[in-house]
């Protein structure tokens, strides 16, 4: 993974890392990174609050882009709140088959089959299904598929992949939810062998509290060279 150079801070000590996962990394190996923050820490001259580093978000195996790590107990529970009561807004991008030609918001039910690891959907509400919503907009098209950013308003498990299938808009390189043949064809022509989603952008909004100083800023992660390559 790729160290983000902004590392933030406050006056007294660093508080957490922003990392920028590659697809095809475990979640075993989110942890190992949490692992090395004391000896980064060090490296960097802090002080302060002993380390107890975690990670506070998770990405599907597949799925790259942002991963904040806290580095303390103080900034991992202040972190996963934020995340809790919806203080951190979460921006993915992605590429979908298909032309999107305008912004919109999904809203359906969703319901996870454990033993297969697949989500369902639903347009009602109904035993086992618990409701989740996704904002989109188009940011570029070709003929043939769409960049997307998508803000989650909930975050349930596989929520955007599911979301785009269920608007016959599936990610490309979706081997779970996705078109088989658009896969192939995204293969061959772009070497995409892995969904094409992408946590791009974090913005904090708490206004009060140990996260105040982080109030209104973004941090963002580059597209990655494949989804460039699409879209170029």
């Amino acid at each position: 993974s790729d160290l983000f150079h902004q590392t933030l801070h406050d006056r007294f000590f660093f508080t957490f890392l922003i990392q920028n996962f590659q697809t095809g990394v475990r979640r075993r190996s989110l942890h190992q990174s949490a692992d090395r923050i004391p000896a980064y820490s060090r490296q960097c001259g802090m002080g302060g609050e002993q380390l107890t580093p975690a990670v506070c978000n998770r990405l599907d195996r597949n799925t790259s882009g942002i991963v904040v790590a806290g580095k303390t107990l103080r900034a991992v529970q202040a972190v996963n709140e934020a995340i809790r009561s919806r203080r951190m807004d979460k921006y993915y991008v992605t590429l979908v088959k298909g032309v999107v030609e305008e912004a919109g918001e999904i809203d359906l039910y969703l319901s996870k089959d454990e033993e297969h690891n697949q989500v369902r959907t639903s347009h009602q509400e109904k035993a086992g299904y618990r409701r989740a919503l996704t904002k989109y907009r188009p940011i570029a098209h070709t003929k043939d598929y769409t960049l997307l950013e998508l803000q989650l308003i909930t975050g349930k498990t596989h929520q955007i992949r599911a979301h785009m299938q269920a608007m016959d808009h599936p990610v490309l390189g979706d081997r779970k939810y996705g078109d088989a043949e658009t896969n192939r064809k995204v293969r061959g022509e772009f070497a995409i062998s892995n969904q094409c989603l992408h946590a791009r952008k974090i913005v904090w909004k708490e206004k009060e509290g140990f996260l105040s100083y982080l109030y209104g800023k973004q941090m963002t992660a580059p597209l990655p060279k494949n989804m460039q390559a699409v879209c170029d």
